[in-house]
Formats: C-alpha cells, structure tokens, sequence
C-alpha cells in the first residue's frame, strides 16, 4: 500500500479533504484506531458563484485494519526489484491479505434500534393498528397535557 500527498490550495480540495478526514474520525471512533480506507480519486460537482464546478472527490472503496489490536504495525517487506518495460504486472495485488472493517450501520451510528410496530411482539396492543394510526397514539401517550384553566366566578 503506498501513502500518497495531496496538496491542495482550492476551495474543492479543502471539501474533499475535510470529508475524508470526518468519514476518518467517525470510522475510527467506531472500529478503533488501527482502520484506515482505501480511497481513488473521483470529482464531483460542487455550485459556484459562477455556475457548477468540478471539485475533488475521494471515494472509499474498503476501509481496512492495519495492525493488531493494541496498535503494532509488521514491518514490511522489502519492496520487489524493478521491473523491465516488457514483464507483466503480478496478477494478485498485494493488498488482499488486509483483514476487511465493516462500515456501521444505521443502528449503530446512532446506538439506538429501530422499533418495529409491526411485529407481534409489540407491546402496548398496538400490533393491530395501522403504522399512521401506531403514531398518533404514540404521539398521543406522550403528549403533555396542559393543566385545566382556572374558571373565575363571575358575579352579575
């Protein structure tokens, strides 16, 4: 795997690199520190003030760990000799013994499950109510009631 620079000055490059760095963090808040991506340099269009432009985009194509657990990294091989301008690349790419992450889901971005009224299993007898019905009485139940007005005597 190489490391490779990006130095940027523009507006488009700085939103790329941001987004990467964000997608980075919250990956590694989720999967440890050892997970890194492995990114390819894509564009996307991004609005001006004088129109839509192209900027930089990095898209992540896998993110993958590298080293153990506690944070030590192998030490790796020696890089091959050079190759002549007439021998064929190597037909397996170095990169497939990296231990794959997976990306979060949605329940656990938000560490939270997602409650399903369909089942049978639902308490509170709302399994026989349609979904729009199962929120009005959710909403219902946990709507705060206003205390009743004072009504004054009225002396005529």
């Amino acid at each position: 795997m190489d490391k490779f620079t990006f130095p940027t000055g523009t507006t488009g490059g700085r939103i790329a690199i941001r987004e990467l760095r964000d997608k980075l963090v919250w990956m590694r808040r989720l999967r440890g520190p050892n997970v890194y991506p492995v990114i390819t340099l894509a564009d996307k269009f991004f609005p001006t003030r004088y129109g839509r432009r192209q900027r930089p985009h990095f898209v992540i194509r896998r993110w993958v760990r590298l080293g153990g657990d506690g944070g030590e990294v192998e030490a790796l091989p020696p890089p091959p000799p050079p190759l002549d301008e007439f021998a064929k690349p190597a037909d397996k790419p170095a990169q497939q013994d990296l231990p794959l992450v997976m990306e979060p889901s949605l329940a656990e971005e938000m560490d939270d499950e997602i409650p399903d009224f369909g089942s049978e299993n639902t308490e509170g007898g709302l399994k026989h109510l349609h979904r729009s019905q199962i929120l009005v009485a959710i909403s219902k139940r946990t709507r705060r009631r206003k205390p009743a007005r004072k009504q004054q005597a009225s002396g005529v």
